[in-house]
């Protein structure tokens, strides 16, 4: 048997499995917490849970019901909720160069953020994609803004 059809037969005996079939309920319901859950530590949780799924596939956070999830819960009203999408979606841009001038601008707005959990989130990340990526074209814009939060609390201005 070539490795080819070793891999073949693998996929076939893993689509067969239920839980392969049963992701997109799955998914479903992650996306039903993150968007109408009322309890804010289900709604952080779940946004974890689609980081996880996400970081296995990305293709998952191209999909328009998660994008759209993700976008909306990056202006939650909690900052819980706020950082775990800030988290995911620097998640995905880290891994993801064509990403990052998708999501560059959300990131840059949450670095206004009124959580000090998120502006901080947001800089690692941004320092992230500054060694990863040296060559992206918004690397001077990115360092302006984080030089500006140089006034922040003790907490952000050593990230600084």
């Amino acid at each position: 048997m070539l490795e080819s059809d070793v891999a073949w037969c693998i996929k076939y005996l893993a689509a067969k499995r239920e839980f392969t079939h049963s992701f997109d309920s799955f998914l479903k319901q992650i996306i039903a917490g993150i968007t109408t859950e009322t309890t804010v530590s289900l709604r952080a949780k779940a946004m974890r849970c689609l980081t996880q799924i996400i970081e296995s596939d990305h293709s998952v956070l191209l999909m328009p019901e998660v994008s759209s999830a993700a976008h909306n819960r990056m202006t939650d009203s909690n900052a819980a909720v706020r950082e775990a999408t800030v988290e995911m979606i620097g998640k995905f841009v880290v891994a993801n160069y064509d990403a990052i001038p998708t999501y560059y601008p959300l990131l840059a707005e949450r670095l206004m953020d009124t959580g000090v959990a998120v502006r901080k989130r947001v800089i690692r990340i941004m320092r992230e994609i500054c060694e990863k990526f040296p060559n992206f074209e918004q690397i001077p814009s990115m360092l302006a803004l984080i030089v500006r939060r140089v006034q922040d609390e003790e907490g952000v201005k050593k990230l600084v």
